[in-house]
């Protein structure tokens, strides 16, 4: 039987993650809602179809590895066993650096053929791979708080990462900053989320434990990992990419402006927001 303290541990994790997801949505609709007034189709057409890129890149690099460490991490918090909490975050820390780096290094090999496909230039490439890493690193860090029950921070998170990311994007878009403005100004939100989940999970963990022979290790965890996360991750990529394939294509065959059109009346049908 799960002790009462635990319950009302879970119960609590669990209402601050739908509040986090509530003010994830309604952040969502309003910063697209401000941002189509202030700016074109056009615009909103190149960045969405470049969000998209870089959000199934993300999915690719992140090797389902944030679902998979979750049934790892748990245990391991329930039990009170942070060293064997660290080996897991550090092993699954270091698969997604490689995940990243292996997509970020094929971007820039095939970087020609990306701009003769979608005329992306070398400025939102980067900007792509800097929301593959930031986006990726920080679903990871955000399993970590899940797992350890410690969720207040989530929407507190959310909504300072919201805040940011729509004041700089309206100041960029103003000064005449174009897509590369509303790409970094969206992606500004992935990099804050990133390094104050990162803070959280070294208070959380890495001052309250040490770890020895974690490379002896490193195979059997990184074993167990990929087996776990496998399951979550192809599902996971084929919805990804069913959700964020359609504003790629309508960029790719029709322009920017039919795809930003398309983007924002998908945001709005779908409650797709970032």
């Amino acid at each position: 039987m799960v002790p009462k303290i635990e319950k009302k541990a879970v119960g609590r994790g669990a209402a601050y993650l739908y509040i986090e997801t509530i003010a994830s949505l309604i952040s969502g609709y309003i910063f697209w809602i401000i941002v189509s007034k202030i700016t074109t189709s056009e615009i909103i057409g190149i960045s969405s179809a470049l969000i998209s890129f870089a959000g199934i890149v993300s999915v690719i690099a992140n090797i389902g590895v944030p679902a998979g460490v979750l049934r790892f991490l748990g245990r391991s918090f329930s039990e009170k066993k942070l060293d064997e909490a660290k080996k897991t975050v550090l092993v699954a820390f270091l698969l997604i650096c490689m995940g990243i780096a292996a997509c970020s290094l094929t971007i820039v090999i095939v970087q020609n053929w990306i701009q003769n496909i979608f005329d992306f230039d070398l400025p939102l490439l980067l900007i792509a791979i800097l929301f593959v890493c930031s986006s990726a690193l920080s679903m990871l860090f955000r399993s970590v708080v899940i797992s350890s029950l410690n969720t207040r921070s989530l929407p507190i998170i959310i909504i300072s990462s919201s805040i940011v990311k729509l004041i700089l994007t309206v100041i960029l878009l103003l000064i005449g900053t174009g897509a590369v403005g509303l790409t970094i100004g969206f992606t500004s939100a992935h990099v804050m989320t990133s390094i104050l989940l990162s803070v959280i999970v070294v208070r959380t963990i890495f001052k309250k434990s040490s770890v020895n022979s974690l490379f002896a290790n490193f195979f059997a965890i990184s074993k167990s990992i990929l087996v776990s996360s496998i399951v979550y991750w192809i599902p996971f990529l084929i919805t990804t990419i069913g959700s964020q394939l359609g504003t790629i294509v309508v960029f790719g065959s029709q322009g920017a402006s039919q795809a930003g059109v398309y983007f924002l009346a998908l945001t709005i049908i779908t409650g797709i927001t970032n």
